[in-house]
């Protein structure tokens, strides 16, 4: 028997469980409404490019864009291929997490 193949298959069961227990999903959850507030703050305020102030929303932006990415790659691990796939959901996550990384 293959123990690599089985702890492979225990790593990504206890992914996939970390992932859609409540505390990931609570703490993905608020990631995405802070990062809409920041979004809709940075639009509002319009600070000039190369200012301090900007430069403090496009770090927060770039954080977040990492944040949203280790989220898609740590769900992408523990559902790979099909589970993944099939939820469009996750093409929802996938497109938008690939033109953030586009856009820095």
């Amino acid at each position: 028997k293959n123990s690599s193949g089985s702890g492979l298959r225990w790593m990504k069961t206890w992914s996939r469980r970390v992932y859609k227990g409540p505390i990931v999903q609570a703490f993905v959850g608020a990631v995405i409404i802070a990062a809409f507030a920041i979004s809709i703050t940075f639009a509002e305020i319009r600070p000039e490019e190369g200012s301090e102030l900007w430069l403090r929303f496009r770090w927060l932006q770039t954080a977040f864009t990492a944040v949203f990415t280790i989220e898609l790659l740590f769900n992408a691990f523990g559902s790979w291929y099909h589970l993944f796939v099939a939820d469009p959901w996750n093409w929802f996550d996938t497109v938008v997490v690939i033109i953030s990384i586009l856009a820095e």
